[in-house]
């Protein structure tokens, strides 16, 4: 991906030097950007996948604090209502 390549699901995943990226989530209807809770540094080589057609989300990393890769899959939540 290039620097700043919007995905599908309201995801912007933006390099920040060889293997390392972060994620900003967006609200598809308000625009409202939010931090992803993986990524920089601490979660080299993240990778995100997803499908537009499901609320599931894997996300998979190294750390070299740990020595190895981890694999976390969650399930996005739609909130509704105004702030």
């Amino acid at each position: 991906m290039g620097m700043e390549d919007v995905l599908p699901a309201g995801f912007a995943d933006i390099g920040c030097g060889t293997g390392c990226s972060f994620a900003i989530v967006a609200d598809n209807k308000t625009g409202r950007p939010a931090s992803f809770p993986r990524g920089g540094e601490a979660n080299m080589y993240l990778d995100l996948d997803y499908s537009l057609e499901s609320r599931l989300l894997a996300a998979e990393w190294f750390s070299y604090d740990a020595g190895r890769c981890f694999l976390s899959i969650s399930t996005l939540i739609a909130t509704h209502g105004s702030h």
